[in-house]
């Protein structure tokens, strides 16, 4: 059976006080915030055309007004994620020479 995260990834993500978006809506009003999207979902079949493996890879993008805030998140959201057994791929530091606002993105990946 197909296992799509992005419900338990949402409401994991919640948990943490910020605001929570699908990185489609990629619009917050309020900082700090966090941004996600299930950005790859490959499933892999045995010999009964059955799903005998899924490799989940989720990007969250973490925004906030200063460079160490991000790092912060940074580090709730790894310790969340890797407690739901998705491990740390991924991270870097976002330039954005026009604004104000910090940004860090990150890989999780998990195979169910």
């Amino acid at each position: 059976m197909l296992h799509n995260p992005k419900k338990e990834i949402y409401d994991a993500l919640c948990t943490l006080g910020y605001d929570v978006s699908q990185q489609a809506v990629a619009v917050f009003n309020e900082l700090p915030a966090i941004t996600f999207t299930v950005s790859s979902g490959r499933v892999n079949l045995d010999l009964n055309n059955d799903v005998a493996r899924q490799d989940i890879t989720i990007k969250i993008d973490l925004w906030a007004d200063s460079s160490v805030k991000c790092s912060l998140m940074l580090i709730e959201v790894e310790d969340l994620l890797r407690s739901m057994y998705y491990r740390l791929e991924w991270y870097s530091d976002i330039p954005n020479i026009d604004s104000d606002v910090y940004h860090t993105s990150s890989r999780f990946v998990t195979i169910v």
